[in-house]
C-alpha cells in the first residue's frame, strides 16, 4: 500500500503533528510519502520516509512571504492565523499546496491518502482528485474553525463530504461531525488517540519528596487556561506545591505568560522538550494539569496517565466518554467544570475566579492520592500500534472497496 501522508502546518510541532509522526512510524511496512508546511529553513525527515518522497510547502519565501498557517489561533511557532488570510495570500496558500500535490501525484503515485484535519487542505485535496481514495483525521481544530470562520464553511464542507472515511477521536466528536459536515455516520471510526510505550511509562520507583509537583505541557496561551492554571497555583501553599510548565507559545499571551511563571515562587518554565525528555519530566512529577477551555483530545492526557501521573482536567465534552466510567469516578481524575464560553474556546471573564478556585480544590484533592487499577486497564490497549492497527484495517477496507468499483 502507498500512502501519501497530508498536513497543513509542520509536522510533530502540535498534537496532530505528533499523530501523523506516530502514523509514518507504524506504517513502517508501507511506501509512504509526506506533504507537510514548513518555514523555509526547516527540513523534513523521518526515519521511515525516503527524501525524494517529501514534498515540503515551504512559507516565508517569495511564493508565500507570511509564516506557517496554523490550525490553532495560538500556535507554538511562528505562525499565520487563517482568519489573517486575505484573498491574495489563499489563491497563493492554495496554489503552493496544489503544485506539491501534482508532483507528489506524479512521482508518487498514491495508492490512499490520510489527510489531518477536517479543513481547507483536506477539502481541497478532496476535490482536486475526488476519485482518488481520501480518508482524514479529526483533531478537533477543524471543527473549531468552521464555527469561527463561516466565510470558508462551503468550501471546507463540500470537500470533506466525499471523504471515503473520517476517523474521529470520540463519540462527541463523532456526533459533532454528523452536524457539521453533513458526513454520513456509517463512515466515521471512532479511533481515539494513542501513546508512545516506549516513551511514556510509569517510573520504577514511587517518587517521595516535600513538595508535590504539578505539570502543564501545552502551548502558553490563554485558550489553553494557562493563566486561570497560575492564577490557581497562587491559591496553593508555596512550600507543599511546585508548578512546571512544558511548552512554548509566541506573541504577548505568551509573553505574559513567561513573566508571571518567572516572577511566581516555584513555578518553573521547561520550554519545548523532545517527547523522551517529556516522559522523564512526568515521571518525576505528581499530578498532571490540564486547564484548557478547549481540546479535540489532548494526546498529552494519555501520556500523562502513561506515566502514573493521576489528572485534574478541564470537563471538555468527549472526553469523559473517553476515559470511561471506571476511570471517570475513580479519585484519580478530577474534573472542573468549564466557565461559560465566548466564541468557542474564551471564557467569560466573570466566571474566572469561581473556575480559578475550583481548579486549585482540586489540585489540593488528587494530591497523594495512590492510583487505581483503573489506569492501568485503560491504557492498556492506546498505544500507536494499536490505534495504527485499527486505522490500516479500514484503509484496507476502503481500498478493497475502491479496487472493486474500478
Amino acid at each position: 500500500m502507498k500512502i501519501l501522508h497530508v498536513l497543513a502546518q509542520q509536522p510533530g510541532r502540535t498534537g496532530s503533528g505528533v499523530f501523523l509522526n506516530s502514523l509514518l512510524t507504524h506504517a513502517a511496512g508501507n511506501k509512504q510519502a509526506l506533504i507537510a508546511g514548513v518555514p523555509k529553513d526547516r527540513q523534513i525527515s523521518h526515519p521511515n520516509l525516503n527524501q525524494k518522497n517529501i514534498f515540503p510547502v515551504y512559507f516565508e519565501t517569495p511564493q508565500l512571504p507570511f509564516p506557517v498557517v496554523g490550525m490553532s489561533d495560538q500556535m507554538p511557532y511562528n505562525s499565520t492565523r487563517y482568519s489573517d488570510l486575505d484573498d491574495e495570500m489563499l489563491a497563493r496558500w492554495k496554489s503552493a499546496f496544489l503544485e506539491q500535490l501534482y508532483i507528489a501525484m506524479e512521482k508518487f503515485k498514491p495508492d490512499i491518502v490520510l489527510c489531518h484535519h477536517l479543513w481547507l487542505l483536506t477539502s481541497l485535496c478532496k476535490q482536486t482528485y475526488p476519485k482518488l481514495p481520501m480518508l482524514a483525521f479529526c483533531h478537533g481544530t477543524g471543527l473549531r474553525q468552521l464555527n469561527k470562520l463561516t466565510n470558508y464553511r462551503q468550501f471546507v464542507v463540500h470537500g470533506c463530504q466525499k471523504l471515503e472515511r473520517i476517523f474521529a477521536l470520540s463519540h462527541f466528536q463523532k456526533e459533532q461531525i454528523i452536524l457539521h459536515y453533513q458526513y454520513p455516520s456509517d463512515k466515521i471510526v471512532v479511533l481515539g488517540s494513542g501513546y508512545n510505550l516506549d516513551l511514556f511509562y510509569p517510573p520504577l520507583k514511587q517518587r517521595k519528596g516535600k513538595t508535590t509537583k504539578l505539570v502543564y505541557c501545552g502551548k502558553l496561551a490563554a485558550a489553553k487556561g494557562v493563566f486561570s492554571l497560575l492564577q490557581a497555583f497562587q491559591k496553593l501553599d508555596k512550600n507543599l506545591f511546585e508548578l512546571h510548565l512544558v511548552g512554548s507559545g509566541t506573541g504577548q499571551e505568551a509573553n505574559q505568560i513567561r513573566q508571571i511563571a518567572k516572577s511566581t515562587k516555584n513555578v518553573y518554565l521547561h520550554g519545548v522538550v523532545s517527547q523522551k525528555k517529556l516522559g522523564d519530566i512526568f515521571r518525576c512529577c505528581d499530578i498532571f494539569v490540564l486547564p484548557s477551555f478547549y481540546e479535540g483530545l489532548s494526546l498529552v492526557i494519555l501520556e500523562a496517565m502513561a506515566c502514573g501521573l493521576p489528572v485534574v482536567v478541564s470537563r471538555l465534552p468527549g472526553l469523559q466518554e473517553w476515559l470511561g466510567k471506571n476511570l471517570c469516578n475513580s479519585e484519580n481524575i478530577k474534573f472542573v467544570p468549564l466557565p461559560r464560553l465566548e466564541n468557542v474556546d474564551k471564557p467569560v471573564a466573570a466566571d474566572l475566579p469561581e473556575y480559578e478556585n475550583n481548579l486549585a480544590k482540586a489540585i489540593k484533592e488528587v494530591a497523594n492520592i495512590q492510583l487505581s487499577s483503573h489506569f492501568t486497564d485503560f491504557i492498556q490497549d492506546k498505544s500507536w500500534h494499536n490505534i495504527y492497527q485499527k486505522a490500516e484495517m479500514v484503509m484496507k477496507a476502503v481500498l478493497e472497496k475502491s479496487e472493486k468499483h474500478l
